[in-house]
């Protein structure tokens, strides 16, 4: 299998592999370039010579695995591991809950049986949210309601089991909120460019957890005397989550819904 994709140039796949011989593998293969400096985040001074491609990353030095001890493969296009001082082959990755969603079921399952079809039927339609476990409680540590509706929205996420299934209303409040705390943290600094990192903001969850634990001073909302906290960020950017789920689904709060 690896011979048929020491050719394979372009693009970058997650490629998982299993034989006859009940051997596993994986591999991302794809043509990596090879700077003489930098690492192509931004744009290089074309003129001088300084980032030219001398190369790419050998096949070999490519993410892979044959075998590996724990006996399972799990891919979700998640930022692959490797050994340090291992060539960078990516700089932007989904957050990695699904991943490590996957790898938590697949080990309670082989710690009490045999793994069966309904095992893996289970785990591809798993809806637990590892995102809403890890960011949810420190939201509703800093967030400080007083309209009613938003009071609301808070008891209904405080009872919330961090289930993402689609016919519960917890899940749409969640995803709402979390797309406006960049928004809300960081849209005075961003300004007019600000629509143009709105896709990017799902990724973004390690710095909002470092926003509102860590440095404060991303919540202060530049050109006002005073100085905001990261409690009226939390809140507002809930406030704003809120008033739009309620101009698209209604006044209801139970009925709403993600897309």
């Amino acid at each position: 299998m690896t011979a048929a994709l020491r050719d394979y140039a372009t693009p970058m796949q997650n490629f998982v592999f299993a034989d006859v011989e009940g051997h596993i593998g994986y591999y991302a293969p794809g043509h990596i370039p090879v700077r003489a400096s930098g690492d192509g985040s931004r744009p290089a001074e074309g003129w001088s010579g300084q980032a030219e491609w001398t190369g790419y990353v050998p096949f070999d030095q490519l993410p892979h695995a044959y075998d590996p001890p724990e006996h399972f493969i799990v891919t979700a296009n998640n930022r692959p591991s490797g050994a340090p001082g291992a060539p960078l082959v990516g700089l932007e990755y989904p957050n990695p809950y699904r991943a490590q969603r996957i790898v938590d079921l697949l080990r309670e399952a082989i710690a009490h049986r045999k793994l069966t079809p309904d095992d893996f039927r289970a785990i591809q339609a798993d809806t637990v949210s590892l995102h809403a476990r890890a960011l949810l409680p420190r939201l509703l540590a800093h967030a400080v309601p007083t309209e009613p509706q938003d009071r609301a929205a808070v008891e209904r996420l405080r009872a919330w089991t961090d289930d993402a299934r689609g016919d519960l209303a917890a899940p749409a409040l969640f995803q709402a909120w979390f797309l406006q705390l960049a928004p809300t943290i960081v849209g005075d600094e961003l300004g007019p460019s600000l629509d143009s990192y709105r896709g990017r903001f799902s990724s973004i969850t390690r710095f909002i957890e470092l926003s509102i634990d860590a440095h404060p001073e991303w919540c202060d909302t530049g050109g006002t005397p005073a100085r905001e906290t990261c409690d009226q960020a939390v809140t507002a950017a809930l406030h704003a989550a809120v008033a739009q789920l309620t101009g698209r689904l209604g006044p209801e709060l139970s009925r709403w819904r993600s897309p």
